[in-house]
């Protein structure tokens, strides 16, 4: 969810970029509440975090304690973010209505975007390694704790 809001509401600021510590489609239910509010995110999935090693990026940002805790630490030079969000899998897995269990995800949802339409523009790296002048970084809310990497526009 969070990269689906990255790329359509943060375009101009940064690329997002996806990764997760057990990387899978998109959950069915986020892919729904994404819908309803038209993201598209059905196509998207995560891929794992060592996909992403050869890139430098100034920021990382986690969004679940796991990836917090799991995720490989970045570079030198980048700064490190966690914004915890609550996993609606793990909340919803004991449910059978099917209306709460959207409302849950709709909730979190929500969450996730005020923080991507709150969060700083990141600045122009001032220092470049490897060549490579991108800004990353990582968020998630399901279960395979996902990250999100944003490169600047």
């Amino acid at each position: 969810m969070a990269e689906g809001f990255a790329r359509v509401f943060r375009a101009g600021d940064f690329e997002s970029f996806s990764a997760g510590t057990q990387p899978r489609q998109p959950d069915p239910y986020a892919i729904r509440v994404m819908s309803e509010i038209g993201i598209d995110i059905a196509g998207r999935c995560s891929k794992g975090i060592d996909s992403l090693n050869s890139r430098f990026f100034d920021l990382t940002v986690t969004v679940c304690s796991n990836a917090h805790d799991t995720c490989p630490k970045p570079p030198a030079g980048s700064r490190i973010l966690h914004q915890p969000f609550e996993d609606p899998p793990a909340l919803t897995v004991d449910m059978t209505d099917e209306e709460v269990i959207l409302n849950v995800y709709r909730r979190v949802r929500n969450e996730i975007r005020d923080f991507i339409s709150r969060l700083e523009v990141l600045p122009a790296p001032v220092a470049v390694q490897s060549g490579d002048a991108s800004g990353f970084w990582g968020a998630g809310t399901h279960e395979h704790h996902e990250t999100l990497g944003v490169q600047h526009a």
